[in-house]
């Protein structure tokens, strides 16, 4: 008797403070269209996602790689992150473990949510929800209004079936340096044709 009751408590208190799930059922692609890579234990290997409070005005704001170092702009905040494989029985290409959040939710609120991956490896996230970004490529999910529910968890699946929302290539410095210099032989160019 007293363990059905030690375990019924315990199950309370876990749920009570198991705020958000966040999950993806159906793969999460890289750029190739292939799943995203996963690793438990390498740390070269694998993308990482942040879980993102669209903040008061509840607006997805623009992706910045260069804002506060983990990508977010205006009044968004990066509450909690994880790898794709962590803390999973199976590190399962394209798919993240359900991650109970409740803590960073409880301090972020109430109002909408959203994804985004990023091919990063393991290792970067390692500061949470401060990490640096530091891959070119971002999936970003459609938004979750949440709402907490002291005895209920909200479950959301950010990947459901029928696909991905928006898929965007975020160019590297060298990328965009190069695509300077050729506007700029283009312009050349077109000066000389024109004299």
């Amino acid at each position: 008797m007293k363990k059905t009751i030690a375990l019924c408590i315990t199950l309370l208190s876990v749920n009570s403070f198991a705020d958000l799930f966040w999950l993806n059922s159906a793969p999460i692609l890289d750029e190739t269209g292939s799943p995203v890579g996963a690793s438990q234990t390498d740390p070269t290997v694998g993308f990482f996602a942040q879980l993102i409070f669209a903040g008061a005005n509840n607006v997805v704001d623009a992706f910045d790689p260069n804002y506060a170092g983990n990508g977010v702009s205006s009044d968004d905040v990066v509450v909690d992150t994880m790898f794709a494989g962590e803390n999973f029985f199976a590190a399962t290409a394209g798919f993240f473990p359900i991650q109970s959040t409740a803590s960073v939710i409880g301090a972020a609120g109430n109002g909408i949510y959203y994804v985004r991956v990023f091919n990063a490896p393991n290792i970067s996230f390692a500061s949470g929800p401060s990490a640096p970004i530091v891959g070119s490529y971002y999936w970003e999910s459609a938004t979750h209004s949440y709402t907490h529910n002291p005895t209920t968890p909200d479950q959301w699946d950010f990947a459901p079936s029928g696909g991905q929302t928006t898929i965007a290539i975020v160019p590297e410095p060298s990328v965009i340096a190069i695509m300077g210099l050729g506007l700029f032989g283009l312009a050349s160019a077109r000066r000389r044709l024109q004299a």
